[in-house]
C-alpha cells in the first residue's frame, strides 16, 4: 500500500502509477472504484488537470491494466493485485480474471502487485 497525491497533474500520477508498478510507461493503466465504475484515465494520460479533478480523495479504487485484444475492437481490463497478499478482496479466483466487489485503502492508499 502507498499514499498517493491527488494534489499533483494527471500526466504526473499516472506516470507514477506505472513506475510503481513496474509497468512500461507504454502501457495504459486505468482505476475502477468500488462500484465497477472506471474512471477513465486512459483518455487523460497526457492531461494536466489535477488527479483531484477525476478521483476523489479517501475513496476505493481498484489499479487495472488495459490490454488491447487483436481479435476484437474492444479492450480487457486486468487487475493488479496481488491476489496471495490479498485473498479478502481477491477470494481464491485469480487476479486479473476475477475481481471480486469490496474496498482497497486508496486515497490514501493504493495496493497493488
Amino acid at each position: 500500500m502507498e499514499i498517493l497525491n491527488l494534489n499533483c497533474k494527471l500526466i504526473n500520477f499516472i506516470h507514477h502509477l506505472k513506475e510503481r508498478c513496474g509497468l512500461d510507461f507504454k502501457e495504459c493503466v486505468e482505476l475502477m472504484d468500488g462500484g465497477g465504475k472506471v474512471m477513465d484515465l486512459e483518455a487523460k494520460q497526457q492531461s494536466v488537470a489535477l488527479a483531484s479533478s477525476v478521483l476523489t480523495e479517501r475513496q476505493h479504487y481498484f489499479l487495472l491494466r488495459v490490454c488491447r485484444e487483436d481479435d476484437a475492437a474492444g479492450q480487457k481490463y486486468v487487475s493488479l493485485l496481488n491476489p496471495c497478499r490479498h485473498p479478502e478482496i481477491t477470494g481464491d479466483k485469480p487476479a486479473g480474471l476475477y475481481i471480486k466487489k469490496g474496498h482497497l485503502s486508496c486515497w490514501s492508499t493504493l495496493t497493488y502487485n
